[in-house]
């Protein structure tokens, strides 16, 4: 089953591959909410070489980009919810690079996927309902150079997934589901409170109304690792990673 129908699968209420056409201003949601991504700032960079193999064209961000961002709030509250993107970081976050996948409104961050700080190495975390769910988790790093996915899943207990293709994947789990704020728009990329953008590429990107378990997790990881690895040459030595075929 390729990476598209195994997300398309999961239900997701937002979705976006980001296999959109280079110069485009708007991103595509192949979810069931119509989300329709519109770019804020200057067009991040679509078109660029796959980091899936299989996974199409991907979208590249850094500090001279905007972002992307609905102008549709969302309808329903996204507790209990899950999201995930994959990613490959061509630099390592400086300081709080908030953005990655998030759900917010009026800069209140009420669902907010992030990669953060000033770690060695740097870690990834999440603010769910406007509160810190994590803040620097270790085990969880920012992996750079690497395609990887980051998901997090908030049912009554908020458990985070991170794993380069690859390699094995890893959870924490911790606190309970915060209340909510309020129903808000969605944003892919971007900075918020005045720290830096994301630098490297993102590629389906999604979003759901629902605790994705970790065996769903599981089944999007295998689709995406059922081939080698395509590296886009951007900002770094080219070479190829090698992915694997397994059981989950």
């Amino acid at each position: 089953m390729s990476l598209e129908s195994t997300i398309l699968g999961l239900s997701p209420i937002a979705y976006w591959p980001l296999t959109d056409s280079a110069g485009s201003s708007s991103v595509q949601d192949l979810g069931s909410g119509g989300y329709t991504l519109t770019a804020v700032g200057a067009s991040p960079t679509l078109g660029e070489p796959p980091i899936i193999v299989g996974g199409g064209t991907c979208c590249y961000f850094d500090s001279s980009l905007g972002f992307w961002q609905s102008a549709k709030t969302c309808a329903a509250a996204l507790v209990p919810g899950s999201a995930f993107f994959f990613y490959k970081a061509t630099a390592p976050p400086t300081g709080y690079t908030y953005g990655a996948a998030s759900n917010y409104f009026s800069g209140a961050q009420n669902y907010v996927m992030l990669m953060n700080n000033n770690s060695t190495p740097a870690q990834l975390s999440i603010s769910w309902g406007g509160n810190n769910e994590y803040a620097s988790q270790s085990g969880l790093e920012t992996f750079v150079n690497q395609t990887a996915i980051f998901a997090a899943s908030v049912p009554g207990t908020s458990v985070l997934y991170s794993q380069a293709i690859g390699g094995s994947l890893a959870s924490y789990a911790s606190g309970t589901s915060a209340s909510v704020i309020s129903k808000s728009v969605f944003t892919v990329g971007g900075a918020q409170n005045g720290q830096p953008a994301f630098t490297g590429y993102f590629s389906h990107v999604a979003w759901f109304n629902y605790a994705l378990t970790q065996a769903d997790i599981e089944s999007v990881v295998a689709a995406a690792s059922s081939a080698p690895l395509v590296i886009p040459g951007r900002g770094f030595n080219r070479g190829f990673g090698r992915g694997f075929s397994r059981g989950l």
